[in-house]
């Protein structure tokens, strides 16, 4: 919810349309999860650094990557594109507790 309203207050500003894309998939095991939330926007600002903008909303968006011990991801590629990837809850194996930048 909070990237939805950081869509339309600040990347679809002075647009008449736009579109969000929410995405979910998994790795051939099942046992890496990938959910995406794309946009056509004019995109991230170059300066943007992942988890350390200090606005609520990616405040938000790393603590729950955090808990669920997954990777955050954000990029442009035809638009702003945020993604966070997690091992299944039950599965073996360490998570990516560290933010990225692609």
């Amino acid at each position: 919810a909070v990237y939805f309203r950081d869509c339309f207050k600040h990347a679809f500003e002075n647009r008449e349309k736009g579109k969000i894309k929410v995405s979910a998939e998994h790795d051939s095991e099942g046992d890496l999860i990938i959910l995406r939330v794309s946009d056509n926007t004019r995109g991230l600002p170059g300066e943007f650094i992942v988890g350390n903008s200090g606005k609520l909303g990616t405040r938000l968006i790393s603590q729950l990557t955090k808990q669920l011990d997954g990777e955050l991801s954000a990029y442009n590629d035809g638009g702003a594109v945020v993604e966070i990837s997690f091992r299944r809850s039950g599965k073996t194996g360490p998570g990516n507790s560290h933010l990225t930048d692609r």
